[in-house]
């Protein structure tokens, strides 16, 4: 009798041992190669596992890894066949493998996986090339910058060197697509600068002061060419991410959004408030930042790993109102999009789709009753459009790209 009875791949992609087969480690080959051979419907099962196995290319560093994230999204739903702890203590020195996305429906779950070895074959891989009519690439650098003066410069475009010069401030476009302020001491006038990303930008620049600032696709910053007075004031729409530098406890740094301060002095957080989105969010990394809109007498103060959120009555972002507080918030999952991944835990296809819409460019309809299934998982954000839905459609959604538009459908 079978000791060892998956009733899905999803099973078995729970199974330290079947990763380790995957991914032609001898041991594990030889031990379930005659499993397979004793068991047609494991077999069966196990071929279906292993072509979602070897659907999409990622990475992770060792099959503890692997192991360890299957076994955060998967049930304990089967009993390992084999467990050579030695085995799993040896280096994948011919692979890295990681989870991609996991689809979860009604208690049923598939993982979308892939190996990368030593000689990757190339019709396999997640690449970005030129897309067909029905495809898109994956944003890029792009952004614009509208100077106090009006004028604007097409950063994406602009040679390195500097791009203009206002006041006692240099802006200079660094080689790696991201630019930075050069103040000396003046009197000069102080002006107000914008930075725009569209749809599928993305952008870095350094502030006068020295403050790191990312934005995600759709988002602006606007700030002052320098820093003077009591405080350090910038204004924000969509997603953008602050290290902010010290400088003293006489001049913090401010972030508005329509009436909403977050006040800080020395900190990483992270802001989004797309106007698509249920809540508006802030989430903190590092240091402390205090939390202040017209509602509330008080501020909120925020410690490292928590978040606020902001919901309006209308089923989009708020900047009134008190915020609900999230603690032990997955800081990974928040900061997916500045490291270049999408990142999900239990997101529905509407969240997943805003994410896609912006990033590619697009627009999104639905079209007949989508089911309502959650999804967890990372993938690349540096992959064509069709690779991404390649994934999705593993849940049973469907997808129909035409002029600029994904429709969404069972």
């Amino acid at each position: 009798m079978n000791e060892y009875a998956p009733k899905s791949a999803a099973d078995l992609l729970a199974d330290e041992s079947f990763l380790l087969y995957c991914s032609g480690d001898e041991k594990a080959t030889a031990i379930w190669e005659q499993q397979l051979q004793l068991d047609p419907a494991l077999r069966e099962v196990a071929a279906e596992a292993k072509r979602l196995h070897n659907l999409v290319k990622a990475e992770l560093t060792d099959a503890g890894a692997a192991t360890r994230s299957f076994k955060t999204l998967l049930p304990p739903a089967a009993i390992p066949l084999y467990k050579n702890r030695n085995l799993l203590r040896q280096p994948w020195t011919r692979i890295a493998a990681a989870i991609i996305l996991l689809a979860v429906a009604g208690g049923g779950m598939r993982l979308l996986m892939k190996d990368k070895t030593e000689q990757p074959q190339p019709e396999q891989s997640i690449t970005k090339s030129k897309p067909a009519e029905s495809d898109a690439m994956p944003g890029s650098n792009i952004a614009t910058l509208v100077l106090a003066d009006g004028s604007s410069v097409v950063l994406d475009s602009a040679a390195n060197g500097e791009i203009a010069s206002q006041g006692n401030s240099r802006i200079i476009k660094l080689p790696n697509d991201q630019i930075r302020y050069e103040t000396a001491a003046s009197s000069a006038s102080i002006g107000f600068n914008t930075i725009l990303t569209p749809k599928g930008g993305q952008y870095k620049l350094v502030l006068p002061d020295g403050t790191g600032v990312w934005l995600n696709a759709a988002s602006s910053l606007k700030y002052p060419t320098a820093f003077t007075g009591r405080e350090r004031r910038v204004t924000v729409t969509g997603e953008v991410y602050f290290e902010v530098a010290k400088m003293n406890n006489r001049m913090p740094f401010v972030v508005e959004k329509d009436g909403l301060e977050i006040r800080v002095l020395g900190t990483h957080f992270n802001v989004n408030t797309y106007a698509d989105e249920p809540q508006f969010k802030i989430t903190l990394l590092e240091g402390s930042v205090a939390i202040r809109n017209k509602s509330m007498a008080n501020p909120i103060v925020l410690v490292p790993g928590q978040q606020a959120r902001f919901a309006g009555e209308n089923g989009s972002g708020s900047n009134t109102g008190k915020p609900e507080l999230l603690s032990d918030v997955d800081v990974e999952e928040v900061m997916a999009w500045k490291n270049g991944r999408f990142d999900f835990s239990n997101a529905d296809i509407q969240t997943i789709m805003r994410q896609i819409a912006r990033w590619y460019d697009l627009e999104v309809v639905f079209k007949g009753t989508v089911p309502q299934r959650q999804f967890a998982g990372k993938i690349t954000r540096n992959t064509n459009l069709s690779n991404v839905l390649k994934i999705l459609e593993q849940s049973n959604i469907h997808f129909e790209v035409e002029n600029r538009t994904i429709v969404v459908k069972p």
